[in-house]
């Protein structure tokens, strides 16, 4: 039976290098491989049904950023699902495309443009509601636009919004910079000194990155970058300057290339308005670290934004067709039935949890999520050691510049004020879904983990032990009692106060020693082989505290005391759950709760078990081989060996330490694989001693077959103690 081929399409764009940096050859592979990895992953999930995914990924240069090259894309493979609308090329008709195939818009390219296969899935706010926000966390605070450019530079169409914009935004002032790159910038380092110190400076990206190069007529001109904002943070980074410069999301390889040109050392404040991909999943970097070797942070925090923006889409096209799939799907009804089952999603019955991204939508746009504040400093600033933020627990300014690597001192942290977006529905007398938005001011509070050791890891009781430091820098006096250890056993785990402070902006320290035992998932069928995801999970025990800080990836302590077991990779993010609801006198719904995880995928050393098992076995193998190598005249010596061998076996698989689930180990395979060369050797014997004549050439045979058994159990053996997987699932649920 011949299955239907959902055709997706992903992209990355390599224009502006200077600006972007070198990496992105590095990130262009590293998508490739999450793409290869994830089109395989779910056509193995969808063995049994009636469609297959093909994921297309396309690399946009210089020499291709044309519409031509995509429309030759699209007819060629016959695209049907776009994860992003494309911004690399002009287009003024988008009908042409959109009767083809389903398209996600995340940055509101097809604004104006209406169309039923369109789902509109932005991702940030719009720009008056960035300077909402701004004004919001920033009261009574003058905000400065700069336009590089002169006035008459700019289209009618464009003054025409800019002055609306500025006569809607009292506290919004533009400040049009003409001929800025004249005199080596000197032009744009007068603005930066008239500045003052209670301002704000926008970074924006008001005019589209990728513009027409003004030397072609054509109208498919191909698109280049222009390296303005670089040139402007540069410039900005070349002194000390009391203002705040705020981005409006700006891209994360931008921001790490743009600062590795000062070698991370600078004494601006910087911050940015980031998307909520800024706060990491867990089951985002279950998927990139699988498929990617990741070591810059540069390129790990490109992966989870692009991760939510292209291929949450396409584990959201699997997860509608994965829950019921008896249509046969065709080319004529394929996209009403993917709008169909799309607009279900209506965050009250059901809600789709990527693995970056939490998608349902009204009217078929999502509705928007909280834009994030985010400080950037770098181990410059000494002065803010032990304060708030993302230096507050570097204890000496020598721990900030020992990193050979300078990109792993820049340091990422929510503002301790953030604007959160809640949103609830409800459902009027029509059974028509409203949605509800409110936005309000909340604390941010800033955990940090310092462990001694982690022990008695038991895949029995599914539980382990551990000693820590934990500390938290808060604007409430309660201390750790606003955090929830979602995971621990102990009733009453011992938790002491070693140091509490009042530090600036009325924050408060805390350092607690915690030793408690802590419940996870075990894994016992690679046993004694294993690795164990073990985590603590935290979260904020009510929202009137606020949010918690994410501790990111590379901040997660990996020196302590792990007691016969090594440390393989470390998770820090949220995890999300969806849980549904079904009361009797009230219609089904979902919610989604998060959680803060830190997690450790451990690996046990070289176990005494695997010698105690190995040194009899390969002697009493040894003993098989040889009563083999005998003449028939002494078949009953050949079956006493064969006898005491099978029986010793027995003996030694009982006396072996197994965890107790009930489930097949490799120590359960290591001895059924010996019983099976003992029951193969005695059942050669036995016929061949019918036969004389033939007896030696027989156990001759008997002999390589065997050596052959053994040989490729040795290799499913190694295989399977090197498969551990992640716990959690392509719907972010675990098993």
């Amino acid at each position: 039976m011949s299955k239907f081929k959902i055709n997706f399409y992903a992209f990355y764009v390599m224009l502006g290098e200077s600006a972007f940096g070198k990496n992105q050859l590095v990130i262009s592979k590293q998508i490739k491989k999450i793409s290869s990895t994830l089109e395989k992953e779910i056509n193995s999930l969808l063995k049994k049904s009636n469609i297959k995914f093909k994921i297309y990924y396309d690399v946009i240069d210089d020499k291709n950023a044309s519409i031509d090259h995509y429309k030759k894309i699209i007819n060629k493979n016959n695209i049907n699902v776009i994860g992003h609308a494309p911004g690399y090329f002009e287009c003024d008709d988008w009908s042409q495309f959109l009767d083809r195939g389903i398209y996600f818009d995340s940055f509101n390219r097809l604004k104006g443009v209406s169309h039923e296969n369109i789902f509109r899935t932005r991702i940030s706010f719009g720009f008056q509601d960035a300077v909402d926000q701004i004004e919001t966390l920033f009261p009574n605070t003058k905000i400065i636009f700069p336009i590089l450019s002169d006035r008459n530079e700019i289209t009618e169409k464009q003054l025409k919004d800019l002055d609306q914009f500025e006569s809607g935004n009292p506290n919004v002032y533009l400040r049009f910079i003409s001929d800025w790159r004249e005199n080596n910038y000197n032009t744009l380092r007068e603005f930066f000194s008239s500045t003052k110190k209670d301002e704000i400076v926008l970074l924006s990206g008001y005019i589209n990155p990728f513009q027409v190069e003004k030397s072609s007529s054509k109208k498919h001109s191909k698109l280049t970058y222009s390296n303005s904002r670089l040139e402007f943070l540069s410039v900005y980074l070349e002194a000390k300057y009391e203002f705040n410069l705020v981005g409006l999301s700006l891209d994360t390889r931008f921001i790490h290339n743009a600062l590795g040109k000062f070698n991370n050392t600078f004494n601006n404040k910087i911050f940015n308005l980031f998307q909520d991909d800024f706060v990491e999943k867990l089951a985002m970097q279950d998927r990139i670290f699988s498929a990617n070797s990741i070591t810059e942070q540069e390129v790990s925090d490109y992966l989870n934004w692009y991760y939510s923006i292209i291929f949450d889409k396409v584990l959201l096209i699997y997860y509608i067709y994965s829950k019921k799939n008896n249509i046969k799907l065709t080319n004529d009804n394929f996209l009403y039935e993917t709008r169909k089952r799309l607009s279900k999603l209506d965050g009250g019955q059901d809600v789709f949890v990527g693995s970056g991204d939490l998608i349902y939508f009204h009217r078929q746009r999502r509705p928007l999520t909280t834009n994030y504040l985010v400080e950037i400093k770098t181990s410059s600033i000494y002065e803010d050691l032990g304060k708030p933020g993302p230096t507050q627990f570097i204890k000496s300014e020598k721990d900030l510049i020992d990193s050979k690597d300078g990109e792993k001192n820049i340091k990422m942290s929510l503002y301790k004020k953030q604007l959160v977006t809640k949103g609830d529905l409800s459902t009027n007398k029509l059974r028509r879904v409203k949605f509800n938005f409110t936005k309000k001011i909340v604390d941010v509070n800033y955990p940090n983990f310092d462990f001694i050791d982690i022990k008695d890891i038991s895949i029995e009781d599914n539980t382990f032990k551990s000693n820590f430091y934990f500390e938290l820098t808060t604007p409430h006096k309660e201390g750790i009692d606003i955090i929830r250890f979602n995971n621990i056993t102990d009733n009453d785990p011992e938790v002491k106060l070693i140091k509490s402070e009042k530090v600036e902006n009325d924050y408060y320290y805390f350092r607690y020693y915690v030793s408690a035992k802590f419940y996870f998932f075990s894994k016992a069928e690679s046993y004694p082989f294993d690795m164990q995801n073990v985590f603590v999970s935290y979260s904020i025990i009510d929202e009137k505290y606020g949010i918690l800080n994410t501790i990111k990836n590379q901040e997660i302590d990996r020196k302590f005391n792990s007691h016969g077991w090594d440390i393989s990779s470390v998770r820090s993010g949220v995890i999300r759950k969806k849980e549904n609801y079904h009361p009797h006198f009230k219609e089904s719904y979902v919610l989604i709760s998060e959680e803060n995880r830190i997690s450790y995928i451990m690996s046990r050393k070289s176990s005494f078990t695997v010698i105690k098992i190995l040194i009899p076995l390969v002697f009493l193998i040894a003993l098989v081989v040889y009563g083999m190598y005998l003449p028939v005249e002494q078949i009953d010596r050949v079956i006493a060996l064969l006898t005491t061998s099978f029986l010793s076996g027995i003996a030694l698989y009982f006396s072996t330490e197994r965890p107790n689930p009930l489930t097949l180990t490799i120590v359960d395979y290591i001895f059924i694989i010996f019983y099976l060369i003992v029951g193969g050797a005695s059942v050669s014997v036995f016929v061949f001693d019918f036969f004389d004549e033939y007896y030696s050439l027989g156990l001759a045979y008997s002999r390589g077959v065997l050596f052959l058994f053994t040989f490729i159990s040795t290799l499913y053996l190694y295989h399977r103690a090197r498969s551990f997987k992640s716990r959690i699932n392509l719907d972010g649920s675990e098993d």
